[in-house]
């Protein structure tokens, strides 16, 4: 009996969700791995993950929300992007330096792409019990708002371990050798890896049976996709790029075949070897059909999902993730999939199809002919900066007082290119042999680095030697917090049992301060809170004694200091007895 995977209504997913851990387990190390990356959507992840609690996008833009999201996950993350593959923020905030710590670049060489869209992520309880959640998607971190599919899989800890998740394990300790420069998190996520393994089992649906982990395009695993996925006799493929060999490759023994794809990859070739093809309509991609908080500026929809259902001799199998059928996904990118076996009559060509192209409602149309179709396009990004990515060597930081001179070394570029300081980018330089930029503040030092070439940017991390890191961080607190007053919201905040109604609350009170008097009633109240927070939580006063020796000591109340060490103290006291 078929069951409904692909309705955009009755199946759609939340990101989000997919990382909330489960009642009495907490986050203790997250791996993803994305193509492209938006800083700002990547700013939700840790909040997503049970960090803090979740929060309406209105609380969520409150600099203290994210300020503290940030401090709690930046040891618990790591993110792996293709190099010269983060966009450019319309505006650069101090917020996103922070981020870099959890950052890291895959540079494969310039014919080569990192394309998975997977997180594989460790949660435990307070007595040890360990799981691992994977989430396999086609979406990048990004705020795209394409068609995509995503799956995701839960598994207890045990203690053996089981060949069947080795790919997963070996894709892990693939990327841990992009961590170099974190030799901490190289071995955090060397020790996911080996948990991996010791999963008993990663349980699918109940449609499902087995599964099977596919990494593409790395040592032991390359070019697999082809022997892997031809020889179906029904195929439906969805894929929004497309090559010519790798359709013919896949459809050359199918008797029923069925495509959805983008208008722009449709060929001669890919419209002759489907019986059915279907694209994504035009109101569609027009955004006649505007959801809710929308407007006519929201990016359009097109198809992003990867999917490869096909019906075999042994069996009917469902393959999702990041390839594309084309020729870069196929034999060059690093790549992930997954691969799940249907029950017995669970589906068919005619169930699947009919699930994601349905009568009523369908955001797809069916194309016949080549009529007025743009030419194909394979690329999922045309914007070509690799070449900056290989030819910049690194950069040196040295101190001139209490400003500093950033160096960046490069070699020999295809074009002429141009490169600003992430921290200061309304200032761009010439990418040469040798650049320098000076009289940088502290805060505005980083490892992010913009480049441009004409009307197209990105940001790539270069490793620079000389960052007083710490410092740089603290001074980014102090500048976020601000003065005294931001300092006790900021407590107020972090005392605070619900982070959400605190963040609203103090939102208001930031537009009801015109007087000294509000200010110091609002001071009164944090005051009361600590000592509150001292006899019921005192866990919650190193988080506060954290954040205060991060700051100026300008913007620290030395009578708040004196109180709050009379609180640990008198809390240690009830503790002991």
């Amino acid at each position: 009996m078929a069951r409904r995977l692909f309705d955009q209504e009755s199946n759609r997913l939340f990101y989000g969700q997919q990382f909330v851990p489960e009642p009495g387990y907490s986050l203790d190390f997250a791996v993803g791995m994305t193509y492209s990356l938006d800083l700002n959507a990547f700013l939700g992840i840790p909040i997503s993950l049970g960090m803090l609690d979740d929060l309406e996008s209105a609380g969520a833009k409150n600099p203290f929300y994210l300020l503290e999201a940030i401090r709690k996950s930046g040891d618990h993350i790591a993110v792996f992007c293709n190099a010269g593959s983060i966009h450019t923020p319309k505006k650069s905030e101090p917020v996103h330096i922070l981020l870099e710590q959890s950052i890291f670049q895959v540079a494969l060489g310039p014919k080569t792409n990192f394309h998975p869209k997977v997180w594989v992520i460790r949660y435990r309880n307070f007595d040890g019990d360990t799981y691992i959640r994977v989430v396999v998607l086609s979406r990048n971190i990004t705020f795209d708002r394409c068609f995509d599919i995503a799956a995701s899989l839960t598994g207890e800890v045990g203690g053996r371990a089981r060949e069947a998740n080795r790919p997963l394990s070996d894709l892990l300790r693939f990327v841990s050798g992009f961590a170099d420069g974190d030799p901490v998190k190289r071995k955090l996520i060397r020790s996911v890896a080996d948990d991996v393994l010791k999963v008993r089992e990663f349980a699918p649906m109940e449609c499902f049976d087995s599964v099977e982990f596919l990494p593409v395009g790395i040592p032991g695993y390359k070019k697999i996709a082809e022997p892997e996925l031809s020889g179906a006799r029904s195929l439906v493929l969805v894929s929004p790029f497309l090559s010519d060999g790798v359709v013919k490759a896949l459809t050359v023994s199918a008797k029923q075949t069925a495509l959805i794809t983008r208008k722009s990859s449709i060929t001669p070739t890919a419209l002759s070897s489907f019986q059915d093809v279907f694209v994504t309509k035009e109101l569609v991609l027009d955004n006649e059909l505007l959801e809710e908080g929308e407007s006519e500026e929201t990016p359009q929809r097109d198809i992003h999902a990867k999917i490869f259902f096909e019906e075999r001799d042994d069996g009917k199998y469902l393959y999702l993730g990041s390839l594309n059928a084309s020729a870069n996904a196929f034999y060059h990118n690093v790549e992930f999939m997954l691969k799940l076996r249907y029950r017995p009559y669970y589906a068919s060509f005619t169930s699947v199809l009919g699930d994601l192209v349905q009568e009523e409602q369908s955001p797809f149309e069916r194309i016949e002919t080549m009529d007025e179709l743009p030419e194909a396009a394979e690329q999922e990004d045309p914007a070509d900066l690799q070449d900056v990515v290989y030819a910049v060597k690194q950069a040196k930081v040295t101190s001139n007082g209490e400003l500093y001179t950033v160096h960046i070394s490069c070699g020999a570029l295809e074009s002429p290119c141009e490169i600003a300081l992430f921290g200061s980018s309304s200032v761009y330089r010439n990418l040469a042999e040798e650049v320098v930029f000076e009289k940088v503040s502290l805060t505005a030092l980083s490892e992010f680095y913009i480049v441009r070439r004409g009307n197209v940017s990105a940001i790539i991390k270069i490793s620079t030697v000389g960052i007083p890191a710490e410092e740089r961080d603290n001074a980014i607190y102090s500048t976020i917090i601000g003065d005294r007053r931001g300092f006790f919201k900021y407590v107020s905040f972090l005392l605070s049992d619900d982070y959400a109604e605190t963040s609203l609350e103090e939102q208001m009170l930031g537009m009801e301060n015109a007087n000294e008097a509000s200010a110091s009633s609002a001071v009164a109240g944090v005051y009361e809170q600590l000592l509150r927070t001292a006899a019921e939580n005192p866990e919650r006063l190193v988080a506060v004694e954290n954040m205060m020796s991060r700051l100026n000591p300008e913007i620290v109340d030395e009578r708040f200091r004196v109180l709050i060490s009379t609180c640990r103290s008198a809390a240690k006291q009830v503790k002991r007895k």
